[in-house]
């Protein structure tokens, strides 16, 4: 009875293993199948979460494309002092006389990168009309700003060391935004967003402000 047992055993307990490793094998492909759904869940997850994040930042600059809209009471621009990344020193208030656009942008920003090759173009068509465009970056590295620029060139001055304190003065809540400063020096027209800044309506704005050097101021 012994001898006869433990073989029965032992083959009752082969079948055991076969079916366990049957049940083994069964568990590890849905765990496979879970895994690859739960690795494609989350890829969607990110890439719709990045898509979110991509449209609360477009709501952030106020859409797509922004609006020239005047600033009220035209307030004096706030002065301040930034060094380009030639090493050149840039303070706002010697650029008295002249029509000034600043522009806040940042190198993670992707409206500003969309909206600085027109900007490079409205340059090209300003620079000789006394009108100024500075592009001031928000706390990037210079070899962070030297990368962006390596892709989307300009000749305009791109100036370094913008921060908080100076977002916070300029009542910046989102990138881009952009100020345009008359001769005298106040704060004329703000866009939240990118703009199309070679646009002739836009060209037309800024070329009009420099009537204002001379006397009563632009309207």
């Amino acid at each position: 009875m012994d001898q006869g047992f433990f073989p029965q055993r032992l083959r009752c307990a082969e079948r055991d293993r076969g079916a366990v490793g049957q049940s083994w094998r069964a568990r590890r492909r849905v765990a496979g199948a879970v895994a690859a759904g739960l690795s494609l869940y989350i890829v969607i997850a990110v890439w719709a979460g990045a898509s979110r994040a991509d449209a609360a930042t477009a709501g952030a600059v106020g859409g797509a494309v922004g609006t020239l809209a005047a600033v009220p009471e035209m307030p004096a621009a706030p002065d301040f002092t930034l060094t380009d990344t030639k090493g050149d020193p840039h303070r706002l208030s010697a650029y008295r006389g002249r029509v000034v656009v600043i522009n806040f942008w940042s190198v993670w920003c992707a409206p500003c990168r969309r909206e600085m090759p027109a900007m490079q173009r409205a340059w090209e068509q300003l620079r000789d009309q006394q009108v100024l465009i500075l592009a001031v970056n928000f706390q990037d590295k210079a070899e962070q700003v030297a990368q962006f620029f390596s892709a989307i060139p300009v000749s305009f001055p791109v100036l370094l060391g913008g921060d908080q304190a100076m977002l916070k003065e300029w009542s910046v809540q989102g990138l881009p935004t952009t100020y345009v400063i008359d001769p005298q020096g106040r704060l004329r027209y703000r866009v939240v967003g990118e703009y199309h800044w070679d646009q002739a309506a836009a060209l037309e704005t800024l070329l009009a402000l420099r009537k204002s050097v001379a006397g009563s101021p632009a309207r």
